[in-house]
């Protein structure tokens, strides 16, 4: 029995960048940078492990404007994961702005000197994402 390639990318045949643009007609710099990574990748899993996404729905959600969740978070984590955005942590120094992100998730541990700088510093940092300080 001969074992079919799978095929992955949209069902469609077009490309990921192709379904942003019918999607969100002017697409988003950060999306547009999805989306071609995306295609680079050659599936959605990938590209998610790359910007730090728990599965694959949030890339397809996104591409296709249907992510019911906060967009400026995803849009932080592709920018630093993918466009290479920076910014200065009160804490770390220079760092991705998905690292950023990242670390305004680390809850306090008063047994680990930098989570404890880290939950602190988040709270009043001006690279917090609104509402999701540590």
């Amino acid at each position: 029995m001969i074992a079919l390639k799978r095929k992955f990318g949209p069902k469609d045949g077009r490309t990921y960048l192709q379904n942003a643009h019918d999607r969100w007609g002017q697409v988003p710099d950060w999306v547009e940078a999805l989306a071609r990574q995306a295609q680079l990748d050659g599936n959605q899993s990938k590209t998610a492990r790359t910007c730090g996404f728990t599965n694959a729905s949030t890339v397809s959600g996104v591409i296709n404007k249907t992510y019911p969740g906060r967009l400026d978070k995803i849009e932080a984590q592709v920018r630093g994961a993918l466009m290479h955005l920076t910014v200065i942590c009160p804490v770390m120094g220079s760092i991705g702005r998905n690292d950023c992100v990242a670390y305004q998730g680390v809850k306090f541990s008063a047994a680990n000197p930098q989570r404890a700088r880290l939950s602190a510093a988040c709270k009043s940092c001006p690279n917090a994402i609104g509402g999701n300080h540590a």
